[in-house]
């Protein structure tokens, strides 16, 4: 077993991967380590570890919340889920209210016969 195989595994982590080499299975998280590496890695030195895990956080931080991104519209991650999943739930409850609509006029329907 391979060494990163064998830590993962000690850690009860499944390495998850439909075929050898695929990276459009992971685009998202590819394209992401992808920035990290260019943005962040090969323009900053670190003394520590310790250093190393605040600046992460912090890159991760500012690459969710406040990167501008123009495929979505010029805005962050965060804010374009939040618009989203807001324009979700409007659409999914509107469907919803149709179909009680739908079924509250076949109950009175059924009442009328």
């Amino acid at each position: 077993m391979r060494p990163y195989r064998k830590m993962i595994a000690q850690y009860g982590i499944t390495q998850s991967m439909s075929w050898k080499g695929d990276c459009f299975d992971n685009a998202a998280i590819e394209s992401f380590f992808g920035t990290l590496k260019v943005k962040f890695f090969r323009l900053t030195e670190f003394d520590s570890i310790k250093q190393l895990d605040a600046g992460l956080h912090k890159y991760i931080r500012y690459y969710n919340y406040e990167r501008i991104n123009p495929k979505l519209n010029g805005l962050s991650l965060i804010d374009y889920s939040s618009q989203f999943a807001t324009r979700s739930a409007i659409f999914l409850n509107a469907q919803l209210l149709g179909v009680m609509r739908y079924a509250d006029f076949q109950g009175v329907r059924s009442f009328i016969k």
